[in-house]
């Protein structure tokens, strides 16, 4: 009541004052009253047990082998589709997938079939026009030597006779004889000829052999079988279009991949991991994966393939390929369907362990906030991890309550300090890559394709996460600026440790970026 009588009798301008007063301390009272740190803050206790430790990771789903088929035959007038299997169909071996047009193929099988017929109805005229003219010349040879032995004859006959009867029968001795070494000759030439005219047509013939039996697989190409069993997939081709798949009545070019036909009799998921976890990754370890279309469902695998290389980049972390074999099949597996793969790593028994989420870093290092009269914060030393729980190795009992959020908010997600250090690594590594180069002045046209990016239009470079190739693009870029070029001779000259240190370079790309985003926003 006196609150009441002390504002109906003070001016208005002090009411108005005295009235948003009483709002602001009511408000905050139901605020502070209501998110009190001992009423709100959820906890957990810490437990002892045995723990699996497991990593959990997101992949695709994808067969352990996967045939991609194209076609191999060619023919003048294109390769049209009159016929196919329809997408998502499961074949078995020799099954027919695809049917192309055959109508100028067979025209072809025609044609040389009808090649290799006249060829070899050829060589059996030739053959018998030879044997003919075999018989001729060995006819004419018998009847040739009959005369080259009545002139011997003669001769011998004639030695008691006149000179010139015996200079008769000498000369028609003489013509016998070169009338039957002509023959024996003309004999041996005609074998020669013979020889040779039916070699050419032999080898013509070898030739129309060929080119039917490449005929008959070309037609055979142009009907399209399952190699082995699999799931019809269809290859998508680019056009003026986009990108589409094939159908009935396209024309398809010569060796253009057309089917990817995926075994599904074994199946893989394929995991990216990055290089804080992949060293915890050994060949053989248990794995358990669900899918995200039938979460209720898992299935066994193992680990079978850890890549050595890096496969790609995520947030400056490297990501390393990591393959696990599925060692069950089920008709509900389908190529490319997303998985979450559950890794076993080991099992440690009587271990000491509290929420992932219980746990927070503060200078770098791991602490939780222990129930106790409020909430005290304690550092502990952390070991191995899954998902859902870490193990605790010192500063912490069984049954102790600890909070599951900060209740001061001074603190960091845990495992930040080592994100830091690698995106500060990274920086280092793609600073020394690239800065250390020809400051060849960069292209604008890859700058102008960055920018074009779907979504990218108007956005401002982020070292954290452009790629290593744009990053050094954009660096050497840098250079090209006559004043920061200016300023990074000026820091050579005056810090002869500048070229040498990474961690100095690395402040002063970021302080130039920092300059260059600054003007930048001046334009603007």
């Amino acid at each position: 009541m006196k609150i009441l009588y002390y504002i109906k009798n003070i001016s208005k301008k002090k009411k108005i004052a005295v009235i948003l007063l009483l709002i602001a301390f009511i408000f905050a009272a139901n605020y502070f009253g209501s998110n009190s740190v001992s009423g709100d803050i959820q906890t957990a206790r810490v437990e002892r047990g045995e723990i699996i430790v497991s990593q959990t990771e997101s992949g695709d789903l994808q067969a352990s082998k996967n045939a991609i088929i194209a076609v191999t035959s060619r023919t003048r007038g294109g390769l049209q589709i009159i016929d196919m299997i329809d997408e998502g169909t499961e074949v078995k071996k020799g099954d027919t997938l695809v049917q192309f047009d055959t109508k100028n193929i067979e025209d072809l099988v025609k044609s040389r079939e009808e090649r290799l017929v006249a060829l070899e109805e050829q060589l059996e005229k030739l053959e018998a026009q030879q044997a003919s003219r075999r018989e001729e010349l060995y006819a004419d040879l018998k009847t040739i030597k009959n005369n080259y032995e009545l002139a011997d004859l003669s001769v011998e006959n004639m030695k008691y006779e006149s000179e010139n009867k015996r200079q008769e029968a000498k000369l028609q001795y003489d013509n016998a004889k070169l009338n039957y070494d002509d023959q024996i000759v003309k004999i041996k030439n005609q074998k020669i000829i013979n020889r040779v005219d039916k070699n050419n047509v032999l080898v013509n013939i070898e030739e129309a052999k060929n080119n039917l039996e490449w005929a008959y697989n070309a037609l055979e190409n142009l009907t399209i079988r399952a190699p082995g069993p699999g799931l019809v997939v269809y290859k998508e081709h680019w056009t003026f279009g986009g990108y589409i798949k094939v159908k009935i009545g396209d024309n398809i070019h010569p060796y253009q991949p057309l089917i990817e036909l995926p075994d599904l009799s074994e199946f893989q998921v394929r995991l990216k991991v990055n290089e804080i976890d992949v060293d915890k990754y050994e060949m053989g370890l248990e794995v358990n994966v669900t899918l995200d279309a039938y979460p209720e469902r898992s299935f066994k695998g193992i680990v079978t393939e850890i890549s050595p290389l890096v496969e790609g980049y995520m947030e400056n972390l490297r990501l390393f390929n990591v393959i696990i074999t599925l060692q069950e099949v089920s008709p509900m597996l389908r190529p490319g369907m997303t998985a979450k793969a559950e890794i076993c790593l080991k099992k440690v028994s009587d271990a000491l362990y509290v929420p992932v989420e219980s746990v927070f870093e503060k200078n770098g290092k791991p602490v939780v906030f222990v129930k106790d009269s409020g909430y005290k914060l304690r550092e502990v030393t952390i070991g191995e991890r899954n998902e859902n729980f870490i193990i605790i190795k010192d500063n912490l009992r069984e049954g102790d309550e600890i909070a599951l959020i900060d209740p001061t908010g001074k603190t960091e997600r845990l495992g930040t300090t080592r994100e830091r250090e690698l995106r500060l690594q990274r920086r280092k590594e793609i600073i020394e890559r690239f800065v250390d180069e020809s400051t060849t002045p960069v292209s604008d046209k890859k700058e102008d394709e960055r920018e074009r990016r779907p979504g990218r239009k108007n956005e401002r470079f982020n070292p954290d996460q452009e790629s290593p190739e744009v990053i050094g693009a954009y660096l050497k870029r840098l250079l090209q600026n006559p004043e920061i070029k200016k300023e990074y001779d000026k820091r050579i000259k005056d810090d002869p440790e500048f070229e040498k240190d990474s961690e100095k370079k690395v402040r002063f790309y970021m302080e130039m970026l920092q300059k260059t985003r600054e003007k930048d926003r001046k334009k603007e």
